[in-house]
């Protein structure tokens, strides 16, 4: 592997990790019947990842999951995980 690549995947590693995460419940939905509950509420925690990770991570190591400020990317990814799953209980119920 070159060394502009290892480097870009280190600069990348917790992008790639939830963006891993992310295919992995977007897989899981799609070759399960049935399923999709357990897909989606894998989706919001992922997302509550993220927020964690924007929160306790430095900047300089973060990636593609900084976007903008510290406070608004941590809120964004919360509230997006906190909906998926919310929506995903409601839904179970």
């Amino acid at each position: 592997m070159p060394p502009g690549a290892v480097r870009w995947i280190r600069e990348q590693i917790w992008f790639l990790l939830v963006l891993a995460g992310m295919v992995v419940a977007f897989a899981y939905l799609l070759l399960t019947d049935g399923h999709w509950r357990r897909s989606t509420a894998l989706m919001g925690v992922m997302m509550l990842v993220a927020a964690v990770l924007r929160l306790v991570v430095p900047q300089r190591r973060l990636g593609l999951l900084h976007v903008r400020g510290r406070w608004r990317d941590t809120a964004v990814y919360a509230v997006i995980g906190v909906l998926v799953l919310a929506i995903d209980i409601r839904l179970s119920s």
